[in-house]
């Protein structure tokens, strides 16, 4: 301990009470105990004061006062009083005198004070060690559970996520109890040394900011449980709700920001304090600037809710039965209008109508592939992109160009996806819907083969009548039952909501910027992964269009097998297969048991190489018109693509350029009955100066396409000499059934 200097020792402990009790003497002189809320010396002479006095009070976790001297003459000063309260430390008064005489008295009564310094300070240690350690513990068991209420919010759980905040409550309780517990005597050392003040006003933030979670997850629970009732019925309520979201989430914050400056300011004082930034830093402080990313995220909707003016949000109704590359063939649309938190109108349309040449007078050239079918692009074929916001600005901006739109100048704020595994899903929550008007009944297991047979042969199947109108007839029904779900099935069908959204059936594009980036960074957008900088390892999607194959797709098993040989130079040759078997040979319907004819797209990462292409379709296409004498426009995401492709003769393959991605390309084609098997050999590009010594991460990265349901097998092989940390071998094994939208997986190489 180091030595306190004597000009602060100098006096002579004389008298020591406790409330309730006599003074005890231990000088020479009587004194008497001062109040105590505030003992202070009372000098009763005038001009020849020999006495001086200093007072100083510990409050709380007030900074420790100076010790200040009122003394005229020094050489005739010779007594001084010291009177110190320990306000909230302990109910006891101290009065210190200086002794008249100097030399041995002064010893004594220094070293008296030197003790009971040390004394306090000692027990305050001993108290705090215990603290440490039985702080560190729980607030281990804090931090997990932070950890785990932040992915259960993620997940849309705020259920499991309070329990965990509750359990949080409680810990961080005991903490708090322990440091204000023992007479106050931790929190006075406070004072002293501020280290442990910070260290409480630590745990006192984590507890706020813990507070703050639970309340967000009431909001989210009310979200998700009301929010679609608010949305139909009270949109003052929904809007309430959002901007009482964004005030918590931005107090959340800066509590966070606090918290992380005070735990990386402590780490150089304790290992404890350092295991905890970094525990926190794993979980809410990790988290920070996704609540900053909400709040920009909320402002932004809440500016698009509860505008006077109506907002329009584009519904895209995507098949999978016929695929295109951002989910499946665009046959019909909703259009969502939105005014004062509200829906005030949903609208179901044929996307054959705006598209029709009585409303659409644009000639646009189509992409390549489908110049066989149409000799002009619309917003049925405008989803073409793998890329869903690209795809979204096309479609959105192919409709905004229709008389039905353009002469009322609407514009499209925002554009969700959702193909027919989203509404298999509404369809089981809110149950049977009888159809008197079609004689019909649907349910998740019937309403696609039913639907699909009414738009294709039904009553409406007729020049002048919409064959879509099923689904505006439908659609009303659907929407009360949602209304009238109870708790449990909300809950439940949020839930299968949150796995449609993971499993990219539900994507969703904001034309704000705001929300564009939100979406985009958690995954909802369907963009296309940007690879990071210095990326080592594999990109790999699998992209299919049907064209002119009618619904054949929902009869395809599709199997995606690959082997990636991973060379020491950071280079890698894969050898990827598409198997696909088509299912469909029994079904009465033609449309299903059509030759499966699809456009293949394999993206991988950018300057790949093409080693070798088998099994591809040379599928001739009939002569190209002459579009540029015709006065047709160009797309100019698609003008670019296109300057980059390259047609390989002998592999029947085409090499371009997309989204930072290299991508061969091919046809394909698979009869009722059959199996055929499309195989790729190509090279990833290594990294000058590569250096596998580094220990840097190898990641492999496999992107779905929408409403895919093809199984994954893939193996990872490691250099020569090595093996992979993840499976103990020199091969990893990257399986899925049911992939989500963006696999990602990281290996790591060590020597054999």
């Amino acid at each position: 301990m180091k030595e306190v200097p004597k000009y602060n020792v100098e006096d002579v402990l004389v008298d020591v009470k406790r409330p309730g009790f006599e003074s005890i003497k231990l000088g020479r002189r009587e004194t008497v105990l001062a109040p105590l809320e505030s003992l202070t010396a009372r000098n009763g002479e005038k001009k020849r004061a020999k006495e001086r006095d200093v007072s100083l009070s510990l409050t709380g976790f007030a900074p420790l006062e100076s010790l200040t001297a009122r003394n005229g003459e020094k050489k005739r000063a010779k007594e001084r009083d010291v009177s110190l309260s320990l306000t909230g430390f302990a109910k006891e008064g101290i009065v210190i005198e200086k002794s008249k005489r100097a030399g041995r008295g002064w010893w004594i009564g220094g070293g008296t004070m030197f003790a009971v310094v040390f004394l306090i300070v000692a027990v305050g240690m001993i108290g705090l060690q215990s603290v440490k350690k039985t702080a560190a513990e729980k607030g281990e068991r804090v931090a997990s559970n932070i950890l785990s209420s932040v992915d259960s919010l993620k997940n849309l759980n705020p259920q499991q996520a309070e329990q965990a905040l509750l359990e949080n409550e409680y810990e961080l309780k005991d903490i708090s109890g322990l440091i204000n517990g023992g007479g106050g005597i931790l929190k006075s050392l406070g004072s002293i040394f501020p280290a442990l003040n910070s260290g409480m006003n630590l745990v006192s933030g984590v507890s706020n900011l813990n507070d703050g979670f639970l309340e967000l997850t009431k909001y989210i629970g009310e979200l998700q449980t009301q929010g679609f009732t608010y949305f139909q019925k009270d949109g003052k309520r929904l809007v309430q709700i959002l901007k009482s979201t964004k005030s918590l989430v931005e107090g959340m914050a800066t509590e966070a920001a606090t918290i992380k400056n005070t735990t990386s300011r402590l780490g150089s004082v304790s290992n404890s304090f350092k295991k905890f930034d970094g525990l926190l830093g794993a979980t809410y402080l990790k988290q920070v600037s996704e609540l900053h990313d909400w709040t920009s995220a909320l402002e932004s909707l809440i500016k698009l809710l509860d505008s006077k003016e109506e907002r329009r949000i584009l519904v895209m109704f995507q098949n999978p039965s016929e695929m295109r590359p951002s989910g499946g063939f665009l046959g019909s649309y909703g259009e969502i209008i939105v005014g004062e938190g509200e829906m005030k109108k949903l609208e179901v349309q044929d996307i054959y109508w705006p598209d029709h040449p009585k409303n659409f007078t644009r000639k646009i050239i189509p992409p390549e592939p489908l110049q066989g079918i149409t000799d002009s692009w619309g917003a049925r074929d405008g989803n073409w992109f793998f890329d869903f916001p690209t795809s979204a600005k096309t479609v959105s901006e192919l409709l905004e160009s229709s008389k039905l739109y353009k002469d009322q100048g609407v514009t499209f704020d925002g554009v969700i996806a959702i193909n027919t595994h989203v509404l298999e899903s509404i369809l089981r929550a809110v149950g049977p819907i009888e159809i008197p008007e079609y004689k019909l009944v649907i349910d998740e297991q019937n309403f696609l083969a039913e639907l699909q047979r009414e738009v294709e042969e039904g009553k409406d199947k007729k020049e002048g009548k919409n064959p879509k109108k099923i689904l505006s007839t439908v659609a009303p029904t659907i929407i009360e039952r949602l209304n009238s779900l109870d708790e449990k099935k909300r809950e439940e069908l949020v839930g299968e909501i949150g796995e449609h959204i993971k499993k990219k059936d539900i994507m969703i594009s904001m034309k704000d910027g705001e929300l564009a980036g939100f979406l985009k960074k958690r995954g909802i957008d369907g963009s296309v992964y940007d690879l990071p900088y210095n990326f080592w390892g594999s990109y790999i999607a699998v992209v299919g269009a049907n064209i002119a194959s009618g619904k054949s797709d929902i009869f395809i098993d599709e199997k995606i097998s690959g082997r990636i040989d991973v060379s020491s130079d950071g280079s890698s040759f894969v050898n990827l297969s598409v198997e696909k078997t088509h299912k469909g040979q029994n079904e009465k319907d033609y449309w299903y048991r059509s030759e499966n004819k699809s456009y293949m797209q394999i993206f991988t990462n950018q300057n790949s190489s093409l080693i070798n292409m088998e099994g591809a379709w040379d599928k001739k296409l009939p002569q190209r018109l002459s579009y540029e004498a015709l006065g047709y426009e160009k797309n100019k995401t698609l003008e670019e693509i296109e300057k980059t492709e390259v047609y390989i003769n002998d592999m029947k393959s085409k090499v371009s350029e997309q989204f930072g991605k290299t991508v061969f390309a091919s046809w394909f084609r698979v009869s009722p009955g059959k199996t055929v098997v499309l195989e790729l050999k190509y090279q990833t590009k290594g990294e000058k100066n590569f250096n596998i010594e580094e220990k840097k991460p190898y990641i492999l990265v496999f992107e779905k396409q929408s409403g895919s349901r093809a199984i994954i097998n893939i193996k990872i092989t490691a250099p020569l000499g090595y093996i992979w940390r993840e499976s103990n071998e020199p091969v990893y094994v990257f399986e899925r059934e049911y992939p989500d939208a963006r696999e990602i997986v990281e290996l790591h190489l060590i020597k054999n």
